[in-house]
């Protein structure tokens, strides 16, 4: 994976979240003005997979229900989900040079990554501290449900516009930060050999 392979891997990612939002409005939009009948249709799956722990749950769903577990879903967690994502297509650029250079350890975490591979090169510093902000955001987001640490209130004092946040709070992650971490994980990398 080139640079240039991780900035179009990330910026499809985000390209992404921008359709299906679209996407969502414009069904939001087409089902409203439809009448209400619509909403009680039911909606067909086709080609889901059963399995023993998720068994056949979409049957008989209606499209009222389809569009509500959407927004639900859009408003709670989209946005993390993304992120998340994004940051996933580093960790594999990461993991890729450094198994080209047969540095990859066996239990790597992405801090672990990300030191090795400024072992290797010359970062800015202020591209670390944005990465390192928006790698602690990421553990926050895994293993804190979204509050805020300490630790990543520290990496934030470093960023301005977050600078005023403070551990217990929780961390909203919205278009604007996305759009920011995008340019954060794309920048970094472009200093990865």
């Amino acid at each position: 994976m080139t640079p240039l392979d991780l900035e179009r891997e990330v910026l499809d990612v985000l390209r992404n979240f921008w359709r299906m939002r679209a996407a969502l409005i414009f069904l939001r939009q087409e089902a409203e003005s439809k009448v209400t009948a619509l909403g009680r249709l039911t909606v067909r799956f086709d080609n889901v997979p059963n399995c023993s722990v998720a068994p056949d749950f979409l049957h008989g769903e209606t499209l009222d229900t389809t569009l509500s577990g959407i927004a639900s879903f859009e408003q709670s967690r989209m946005r993390n989900d993304v992120l998340l994502a994004m940051i996933s297509r580093i960790e594999l650029y990461f993991s890729d040079r450094l198994a080209a250079l047969g540095r990859l350890p066996s239990d790597a975490t992405l801090g672990r990554l990300q030191r090795l591979c400024e072992s290797m090169a010359v970062v800015p510093r202020k591209f670390i501290e944005s990465f390192d902000e928006v790698r602690e955001r990421r553990n926050v987001i895994i293993h804190h449900h979204g509050i805020a640490t300490a630790r990543y209130a520290q990496a934030a004092s470093r960023i301005p516009s977050l600078s005023s946040l403070l551990p217990g709070v929780s961390v909203v992650t919205d278009e604007s930060y996305l759009s920011y971490a995008a340019d954060v994980l794309v920048q970094y990398g472009r200093y990865i050999p």
